[in-house]
């Protein structure tokens, strides 16, 4: 009874001890930088209403984008079912340098005239950035703007875009973002055929 009094307490550190000393030494991470895979896009009305296509009557659009982002995971600890978790030592995580290759060009256009912008035609002016990621951002940020928060070492996977400028023609609008990396990877997302009433 003894000996396992003893044995248990030494078993017990003598895990930490092997955590601390083996385990957080942290192993390279084989990629530190990130790229984007894919993009998707759901289309909103007023009120959070999901537009899938068709007619809508509303004054503002949304439109909010998810990009799945591609990186190796970082190591995983063999120990961690046996140490205190405050004891943990931190690792770098994956994609923690940010994206790999800057972002070129972030536009957004439709694929047809808009209010006399032509078709496929940058409309970064007309729809503004309400969010990335977890930030709200309601003072008018552009996509411009979000761009350099990104190539400045920002990671994102979620960004949400919004317009009050009604289009004037009855044309319906199948909404393109597209992102241009500098190695001149491209990456596109569109709307379904969205009209206003």
């Amino acid at each position: 009874m003894i000996k396992k009094i003893i044995i248990i307490p030494f078993v017990f550190l003598l895990i930490h001890f092997l955590y601390i000393a083996c385990v957080c030494n942290c192993p390279d991470i084989k990629e530190k930088y990130y790229k984007v895979t894919d993009i998707t896009v759901k289309s909103f009305a007023d009120d959070n209403v999901v537009i899938d296509s068709g007619i809508v009557t509303t004054d503002t659009i949304t439109l909010k984008y998810d990009f799945v982002r591609d990186c190796l995971v970082y190591h995983v600890n063999p120990f961690s079912a046996f140490v205190n978790t405050t004891l943990a030592c931190s690792c770098g995580g994956c994609g923690e340098k940010g994206i790999k290759s800057k972002i070129k060009t972030f536009e957004i256009t439709s694929d047809s005239v808009y209010n006399g912008i032509p078709a496929n035609t940058s409309l970064n002016n007309i729809f503004k950035v309400k969010s990335w990621n977890y930030f709200n951002l309601y003072d008018n940020k552009t996509l411009d703007t979000v761009k350099t928060f990104i190539n400045d070492r920002y990671g994102f996977e979620l960004l949400s875009l919004f317009s009050i400028v009604k289009p004037l023609d009855a044309k319906g609008h199948r909404f393109t973002l597209k992102l241009v990396t500098e190695d001149n990877v491209i990456k596109t997302a569109t709307t379904k055929q969205i009209f206003w009433h």
